[in-house]
């Protein structure tokens, strides 16, 4: 338990110091009293201005730093708000977020114990595959990057394929459909970024137990992965980028395939933090 706060200890030894300055000019004042009478009124007045100017210089010299520490702590709390929960608040200000993935995104967007920026938004369905994408996840998305607003730049970021997984074997063939429709976004709208955000982990032993028809299996996820990284790096496209959360979270699920609230919040911080690109 932290007792004390470093700036109120710098702030009350400034005041301190300032009462002791003050006491002793008016100690001084009042054992001089006698003499100053044996002055000249306009002396006696010129003494007075120029010790109270000089204690108005005294009183400035301590009252700023102590008002610069505040500011400073101020800036420091703001600093590391936006570093470790918000994730560069003040510079993301003009760039909108579009995430678009399954239950994993939809279970976040909803999580009102999860702290997410106001300029994120959501286009997530529990259970998507490249079914509901085509039918559903595209077009909504393409709306809204139809009507974007010339004001903000746009980042889009594609989580999809972790359910596909458990309906086929054909990894590479799901990898293919999403990624075709992917770059289709990406030539498309040029002025928009684009990211894959790696599918990330499952936990098998606990997903069998809650998932008896699961076909999920953590070598589908990395081949997933890897085709959609070999596939990015072939095209080479100046606006299509991928974020690694797969290898740089640390993952807790309490069913095997959804998190818990406090790795949802490391992927979050993860998208906003690690992954974007701002302009």
């Amino acid at each position: 338990m932290v007792l004390f706060n470093t700036d109120y200890i710098i702030s009350i030894s400034h005041l301190c110091i300032l009462i002791i300055i003050l006491c002793s000019c008016l100690c001084l004042f009042i054992y001089n009293q006698h003499n100053l009478k044996k002055l000249s009124k306009i002396k006696r007045n010129s003494i007075f201005t120029l010790s109270f100017i000089s204690l108005i210089f005294i009183f400035t010299l301590f009252i700023e730093p102590i008002s610069a520490s505040s500011n400073e702590k101020v800036e420091n709390d703001i600093s590391i708000f936006e570093t470790n929960e918000k994730a560069n608040i003040a510079k993301i200000g003009l760039n909108k977020i579009i995430i678009v993935g399954d239950s994993r995104m939809e279970y976040m967007a909803d999580n009102e114990d999860i702290k997410i920026p106001d300029n994120i938004e959501f286009i997530a369905k529990s259970g998507a595959t490249t079914k509901w994408f085509k039918n559903v996840g595209m077009p909504l998305l393409e709306d809204k990057l139809e009507h974007k607003n010339d004001d903000y730049i746009y980042h889009v970021v594609f989580n999809m394929g972790v359910n596909d997984i458990s309906y086929s074997d054909n990894t590479r063939l799901i990898g293919k459909n999403y990624y075709q429709e992917y770059s289709k976004f990406v030539k498309k709208y040029s002025d928009v970024n684009f990211y894959l955000l790696s599918i990330n982990p499952i936990d098998e032993t606990i997903i069998n137990d809650n998932f008896k028809t699961n076909k999920r299996t953590t070598a589908k996820i990395e081949t997933l992965n890897s085709y959609l990284v070999v596939s990015m790096k072939n095209d080479n496209f100046n606006n299509l980028h991928y974020c690694d959360s797969y290898h740089n979270v640390k993952f807790e699920t309490p069913d095997g395939l959804h998190y818990d609230t406090k790795t949802d919040q490391k992927i979050i911080n993860y998208i906003t933090n690690n992954c974007i690109d701002y302009k």
